[in-house]
């Protein structure tokens, strides 16, 4: 899953998985609140008696202190709005075509002979929902890609510290996690699959000791590739900060 406020993004090979965990969730919410509800009377009778010690520690008496015990006693939420607003909201799913789709779609849209009908389908594209929707997933894109460039620096720069010693279960499991993670951020930028799948290549190299040295040599040779092909020096993100550290 990808963030982008105030959407979340989740490939749609995914969507059986995320709506398991959703349920999940919302019987969580439901049993704490359920939790909550039970104890809101020793809960409101802790706090108004903390109230009543800290105005009395004031020196706050007879009409002062009923006044501040009831200003300071209308905070606490009543038992009401604890039943209504504890609670997770969840909007339907819209599916959010891909970058290759959104290109195919302009494409087509370009190429388009009937303008009247260009015009109807570029009206409805172009409703403040729908270009919400789109910049919203160009920002989750990024976000995407900018992770995976953090996840790059982080573990390559590992990578190169091991020398010829063999990885622990610790590294191996980070790398795993890496690898599992990077497959499902380039669903979200199928442009950066050939990375991943390159960074799987120098993982698999690096479990041998024996091909430590080949590894060395084929991470050179991909920190030279990224040097050449990816605009470091255009994106803030934290990810994209951190590769061109490691690549310098």
């Amino acid at each position: 899953m990808v963030y982008a406020q105030p959407y979340w993004f989740i490939r749609e090979c995914d969507i059986t998985k995320t709506v398991e965990e959703l349920n999940e969730l919302l019987e969580t919410c439901e049993t704490l609140r359920n939790e909550a509800l039970a104890e809101y009377e020793l809960e409101k009778d802790a706090y108004l008696l903390k109230l009543k010690n800290v105005c009395e520690s004031a020196g706050l008496l007879g009409d002062e202190l009923e006044k501040a015990m009831n200003y300071y006693a209308s905070f606490f939420p009543s038992k009401e709005k604890v039943a209504s607003d504890f609670r997770v909201e969840i909007s339907q799913f819209v599916r959010v075509p891909s970058i290759k789709e959104q290109a195919e779609n302009d494409a087509v849209l370009a190429q388009s002979q009937n303008k009247l009908t260009e015009a109807n389908i570029m009206q409805q594209l172009n409703t403040e929902y729908a270009y919400e929707i789109r910049r919203k997933f160009s920002e989750a894109v990024g976000e995407a890609k900018d992770e995976i460039y953090g996840i790059l620096a982080e573990q390559l720069g590992k990578l190169e510290t091991i020398g010829t010693e063999e990885i622990n279960n610790r590294t191996q499991n980070s790398l795993n996690k890496a690898i599992e993670r990077m497959s499902v951020l380039t669903g979200f930028d199928e442009g950066l699959q050939a990375v991943a799948q390159q960074f799987g290549a120098i993982v698999s190299t690096a479990k041998n000791v024996d091909q430590r040295s080949q590894m060395f040599n084929i991470i050179g040779d991909f920190r030279k590739k990224l040097t050449d092909e990816i605009s470091i020096i255009s994106s803030e993100g934290k990810g994209h900060k951190a590769l061109a550290q490691w690549m310098l």
